[in-house]
């Protein structure tokens, strides 16, 4: 029971990545690049949004308790930003005037239906 059960989550988890890679491939609200996924973050636009927590750690931890509406939840919170926005952000040098346009004319996220069974 407890290897199925953990069998579930891990497949779970895997589709829960996909959606995340999905979001990412829009690519950097900031500059554009979309070359890499890989190469996208989420950067939580402030603190004061009750953070819930990194998004990484809610994917690797993704349960009963923490489903992929939760995750969600926290994404909308974010931007999309390459890494090297990323980094100029949080060295105080990056430029975020553009994201709140970039939001606006984005659609809304929406959560696709994933089997839990």
């Amino acid at each position: 029971m407890i290897r199925k059960r953990k069998h579930y989550e891990a497949q779970y988890r895997l589709e829960c990545r996909g959606i995340l890679r999905d979001i990412k491939s829009r690519g950097c609200s900031i500059c554009g690049y979309n070359k890499c996924v890989d190469s996208i973050d989420f950067h939580h636009i402030s603190l004061k949004n009750n953070r819930e927590r990194d998004i990484s750690s809610m994917v690797s931890k993704i349960n009963s308790r923490v489903g992929i509406r939760r995750i969600i939840k926290e994404v909308s919170k974010c931007i999309i930003v390459c890494s090297n926005c990323h980094r100029e952000i949080h060295s105080n040098i990056g430029d975020l005037r553009n994201h709140e346009r970039s939001r606006e004319e984005s659609p809304q996220l929406s959560i696709p239906f994933i089997a839990t069974a």
